[in-house]
């Protein structure tokens, strides 16, 4: 729009459009058609291709639409210079990175030309791209027909088919919805036209805004960046490693450019990636290498060294008791339990893994070990379990002293004796940073462990896949249950039997096979409530039933179906309906709710825990205003608080209404704990026709108690569809899935739910299947790319050494953080100690052994300081070098036991 007004925004734009070609060019690649690499996927990168520029100022509907069609040539040239076909998978998966790069490069220019820019965000508060700030969103939608045209399509499309386009069905929809070009227009027709579109009053102030800004560039200095390119990176590395261990450096780059449109120079942001503190350049590919952490790599090899280091070391648990003896015998086959259980036994490892299909009896295997356990001379076994859901499961199966995993690492002082016996069910949901503290702390208290679990299931939202890691990369004794027992049809039976060996597709087509499966189209949604009606007899025995759906919006959207029908067959009582004030996050990492760059006045605070003098679990409160400058927000309830202070005890996102009747399903989604009740995060209740009183559920779904919520909790949402990973580990006699796509995990987890029978609906069968296939289910380690061979193993010390070369002073983070921090960031393992060392630490962070600080560090710590810093300083270096002889004598004693 407004380069209508000012020519030198075509000339930004254009330079824009030059730097998102050049990074994508980078990705050029060839596949590898020699040798050993004929019939594989392998690539190399050329980083070569050649592009023809059309520009245009305007659409086919002549809207005032500035953009650039770049047509590549399938051509690339290799090092020796053949030339060959381009392979550009590598570049479609770089497509959000050359995007983000031209939209950072047009937000420079736009600065440097004298405007101001606003960030445009989505629903969840994230950034998507910017606007100059002064033109009005009405006035975009305005000049804005052509994309108004393809949106009406795509709403046509899913109106039919409920279900949204694919990329190709997309393109054909924009195909088809667009009208012959008009040649016989000239250029000052078109211009007029364009301008017609805007009123008096708004061609006056665009015009104004562009004289303004030429006046603007000419009087003011360029505007400096207000943080560092290490800053940046800082920032974005802690939110997205959050969640994911590994990243590609295209994928790092994209992000830290999206959070700072305008604020970054991409060729620094790239110089500085490799001598940022705590990031691991993993060097290959060399056209796009992976990052990493040093805290992950630290903790992967922590983990896979130790359970290595141990095995073997342990006398068996000899246990006179016969697991399934007894009554339990004449009670199925428990041939493959107990071979489990004997394997469990005859471990003489301190860590030990059971991998368990759905359904295969874990609980019940879990019982007799325990009865084996205490026959064999264990005199306390511990359970744990990730949720406080799945803690509630095993206290009902009579594990009366079981615990979360956070509980059992925040509480040292709560510990089970030494020589106890820890069961960790659901491992699969341990993040690698919680199961590194498992593995820490059972060594100095020496406990034996159980880690129960299945890969194939849904994994933890922190990063580190700590149970695949177990599984794939130690070797770790190993049990296995594969035999299901909980469908009881043969067919049911066969297609979860597929899927739990990670063949989904061909589990699917079992399961449609067996009329599991039924395409309904745009009926979809309908059919999937009609087969609930009738799986619970017209709603008589809801309770029975499973209904799930992949995302929240189709959840939502079955819910609102499924609860008018239950109105219809009178097992809701519509004239009690009232409506409720309840909470939908965001889903922010903790490094997001930290960072007061991302709020927005008007967003709503939701408290998980308690916060004393702030906030109880379960209330909302609204943000007032943000002080950027302090880093504050100004809460509606009068109170001033630091986001990056609270944030592992609040949650970020809107408020919604939530109609609720009596005898309506809902779902609690906070813990509430109080002298009269208790509730946990996904646990079930229902309604009463009193406002804030429910019925709750346990884990069978049996009514056990009524409790009434205070007016302020507002961590409620309806229970009648969940999603895959809120029903895992939850059973009932039939399932109802509705999903126009599924991963992998989701598909099994969903699906195994149900004893008797299950009802599959989908729009399309093909759409479904190609969802199983392509939608990526596990998170990249380190460890799986050395195992696949696109990286060799990191070496620290290496690593360390050559990030010297880029920071000439090592000893800065000293004196820029506090002393707790550069203390922590002094445990380093050296190459003499990585060797001799077992790999039991009694540091704070799981290290082999930990670095005497050199000649040079203890001249820094003495440095130009007062007498009083000078003793803090030195009484800590005593602690450390002190801390360092107890780990060098702990791994005298295990060499000599290994010797032996």
């Amino acid at each position: 729009m407004m380069s209508l007004f000012d020519s030198p925004l075509v000339e930004a734009h254009r330079k824009a459009v030059e730097i998102g070609m050049r990074e994508l060019e980078r990705f050029a690649a060839v596949r590898i058609r020699k040798g050993e690499s004929y019939a594989t996927k392998n690539f190399e990168f050329t980083g070569k291709f050649i592009y023809a520029q059309y520009h245009h100022d305007n659409s086919r509907l002549l809207d005032p639409q500035l953009h650039t069609h770049n047509v590549i040539v399938n051509v690339t040239q290799e090092g020796n210079g053949s030339f060959k076909a381009l392979d550009p998978s590598q570049m479609f998966k770089a497509i959000r990175y050359a995007g983000k790069s031209y939209q950072n490069e047009l937000a420079c220019e736009c600065r440097r030309l004298g405007y101001e820019l606003e960030m445009k965000r989505n629903g969840k508060g994230e950034i998507t791209g910017f606007e100059i700030a002064g033109v009005p969103e009405e006035v975009l939608i305005r000049c804005s027909q052509r994309r108004q045209q393809i949106e009406k399509g795509i709403a046509e499309f899913y109106e039919k088919n409920q279900r949204y386009p694919t990329a190709k069905e997309i393109k054909a929809i924009t195909l088809k919805t667009r009208s012959w070009k008009m040649l016989e227009r000239a250029e000052q027709q078109v211009r007029e036209h364009k301008l017609s579109l805007l009123t008096d009053e708004e061609r006056s102030r665009f015009a104004d805004m562009a004289y303004e800004a030429e006046q603007m560039s000419f009087l003011l200095p360029s505007r400096p960046i207000q943080e560092t390119p290490e800053q940046q990176i800082q920032k974005v590395a802690e939110q997205l490693f959050e969640r994911s261990a590994v990243l590609s450096e295209d994928a790092l780059l994209a992000e830290i450019q999206n959070q700072n449109l305008g604020n970054c120079n991409l060729d620094e942001l790239r110089k500085t990636l490799d001598c940022v503190p705590g990031l691991v350049n993993l060097s290959r590919p060399s056209g796009n290498p992976y990052f990493t952490t040093e805290t992950n790599l630290k903790q992967e090899n922590y983990v896979i060294e130790t359970v290595n280091a141990f095995r073997d070391l342990l006398p068996e648990i000899r246990s006179e008791r016969k697991p399934f003896s007894g009554l339990l015998s004449l009670f199925g086959d428990h041939t493959a339990q107990r071979e489990a259980i004997e394997t469990i036994l005859g471990s003489k490892s301190p860590f030990v893994l059971l991998r368990g299909v759905a359904g295969a009896g874990k609980t019940s295997t879990l019982k007799e070990l325990c009865g084996c356990l205490k026959s064999g001379g264990v005199e306390n076994i511990q359970l744990i379990a990730p949720t406080n859901s799945a803690v509630d499961v095993l206290k009902k199966e009579k594990f009366t002293n079981a615990q979360t995993v956070a509980s059992f690492l925040q509480n040292p002082q709560a510990l089970p004796p030494k020589g106890s016996y820890l069961i960790i069910d659901e491992s699969g949901l341990n993040s690698l940073s919680q199961g590194a503290g498992i593995i820490k702390l059972a060594l100095q208290n020496d406990y034996r462990v159980l880690f129960v679990g299945n890969a194939r299931q849904h994994n933890s939202v922190e990063s580190g896949d700590f149970f695949r890691l177990l599984e794939e990369h130690t070797q770790i004794p190993k049990a296995t249950l594969t035999q299901i027992h909980r469908q009881q049809t043969a067919e049911y039976r066969k297609g979860i039997e597929l899927a739990s060996t990670g063949l989904a597709l061909e589990g699917f087509e079992t399961l449609d096979h067996g009329g599991f499966v039924r395409e309904g189209k745009g009926r979809y949604l309908e059919d999937a409530a009609e087969s609930f009606m009738e799986l619970t007899d017209q709603g008589k025995n809801p309770l029975n039933c499973i209904a799930i759906s992949p995302t929240h919006c189709e959840c939502d959207a079955l819910t609102a179906i499924l609860r008018e029908k239950l109105k219809a067959a009178g097992r809701l009582k519509a004239k009690t309906e009232r409506n409720i004030v309840t909470f939908q996050s965001f889903g922010w990492t903790k490094a997001q709710l930290g960072n007061i760059a991302n709020y927005q006045p008007g967003m709503k605070l939701f408290f998980t825990t308690r916060l004393k003098g702030v906030g109880k679990p379960g209330e909302v409160v609204e943000i007032e205003q943000v002080k950027s400058s302090s880093g504050e927000l100004v809460l509606s309830n009068g109170l001033t608080v630091n986001p990056r202070k609270i944030r592992s005890a609040v949650d970020v996102g809107k408020s919604t209404e939530l109609p609720v009747v009596e005898g309506d399903l809902v779902r609690f989604t906070v813990n509430l704990k109080t002298p009269e009740f208790k509730i946990s995060n996904g646990s079930l209740a229902i309604a009463t026709a009193i406002p804030n009183e429910y019925r709750l559920l346990d884990a069978e779904r049996r009514i056990t108690g009524t409790v009434c919520l205070p007016k302020s909790f507002h961590g409620i949402r309806h229970g009648w569809v969940m999603t895959s990973h809120a029903s895992q580990g939850m059973t009932a006699d039939h399932v109802v899935a509705a999903a126009e796509k599924m991963s992998k995990q989701a598909f099994y987890v969903g699906c195994s739910l149900g004893r008797f029978k299950l009802a599959l609906h989908l729009p399309d069968r093909e759409c479904f299947k190609e969802g199983l296939l392509r939608i990526p289910t596990e998170r990249l380690s380190v460890a799986d790319l050395v195992k696949s061979g696109e990286i060799e193993k990191p070496d620290l010390e290496h690593l360390r050494r050559i990030r010297e070369q880029y920071d000439p002073d090592p000893y800065r983070l000293m004196r820029s953080c506090t002393s707790k921090e550069y203390w922590r960031s002094c445990a380093v393992p050296d190459d003499r100690q990585r060797r001799l060392s077992c790999p039991l630490s009694a540091s704070s962070s799981p290290v082999n052994a930990a670095e005497i600080i050199s000649h040079h560090a203890w001249r820094n710590i003495r440095g130009n300081c007062g007498k009083s810093t000078y003793r803090r300083r030195n009484g800590k270096w005593r602690k450390l070098r002190q801390r360092c002889r107890n780990i060098e004598s702990l791994n005298r004693k295990v060499r000599r036991q290994q010797t032996r």
